[in-house]
């Protein structure tokens, strides 16, 4: 890893602090014998982060057969791991500055909400225990790319564009930077003091076979399963390529899917074979 850099991150004065609200939230939820209450009224004094929670509660991804109107309701409904994860979603993703150079900030976010659907999804099948954190690390395991943009601008912007897919961005960043957006991701978990299986997941979602905890590395395996299947729907625009680009692109994406398909048939069907998926 680039030292330098890693110190020019740690150094940056606009490295944005963690929220009071995640923070708050995060020490409350540590405490097993936090109340209800307690909770919501935290959250509740941030009016914009109670709005985002509420419309995510009400949303078809959590199928909720009841209206929730408030923040109380929300979490008895949902429990105090759910509702950590949707705070810490929220509140750090919108934290970061969203400078507009070359950095696609919305097929970063796009990419994200894919990857954290497909985490849960997959998830739910092979480490249901672990959902909500597989979620909220597939959320925020590109964070480092928002940071890299925000700490390099100009400079990371260039490898930014250069990146034909995901994978090309990660060689890239190795070899233009010394430094991977996954890396800058663990410095930005480190320096928020996120929960721990949170930032492993975060630093080590494209090397999942470098973790020795065994449940830290199958939620890492999880995120980089969920990453593949995102990067399935997020690609160049069409209208941007040549034909024999759109038609190596095609076969490209059908190749894929067919690997997410047999990934996620064999997550539900196999789970002790799903870990070759990731690979």
């Amino acid at each position: 890893m680039n030292q330098s850099l890693k110190d020019r991150i740690r150094g940056c004065s606009s490295l944005p602090s963690l929220p009071a609200a995640a923070l708050s939230v995060l020490q409350l939820t540590e405490d097993d014998s936090t109340g209800m209450d307690e909770l919501a009224k935290i959250i509740s004094v941030d009016a914009a982060l109670s709005a985002r929670i509420l419309r995510a509660i009400n949303s078809s991804f959590y199928g909720l057969n009841q209206k929730v109107t408030s923040i109380n309701q929300g979490v008895v409904l949902l429990g105090l791991h759910a509702v950590k994860t949707l705070v810490l979603g929220f509140s750090l993703v919108t934290n970061l500055s969203t400078q507009k150079r070359g950095f696609d900030h919305l097929a970063y976010w796009r990419r994200s909400m894919y990857s954290a659907t497909a985490a849960r999804v997959i998830a739910s099948r092979v480490l249901p225990s672990r959902a909500d954190d597989c979620f909220a690390a597939a959320l925020l395991m590109d964070l480092g790319s928002l940071v890299l943009d925000q700490v390099m601008a100009v400079q990371y912007s260039s490898v930014y564009e250069r990146a034909k897919n995901h994978n090309d961005l990660l060689i890239l960043e190795t070899h233009s930077l010394g430094m991977t957006h996954a890396e800058a991701g663990g410095i930005l978990a480190d320096y928020w003091k996120l929960p721990e299986i949170l930032r492993i997941a975060i630093e080590h979602h494209h090397g999942a076979q470098g973790v020795e905890d065994f449940v830290s590395r199958k939620v890492c395996e999880v995120v980089g399963l969920a990453g593949r299947c995102a990067d399935v729907f997020v690609g160049e625009s069409p209208a941007s390529r040549s034909p024999a680009s759109a038609a190596r692109s095609s076969s490209s994406t059908r190749s894929a899917r067919s690997s997410a398909t047999a990934c996620w048939w064999r997550s539900g069907r196999r789970r002790r074979s799903w870990r070759r998926c990731s690979r």
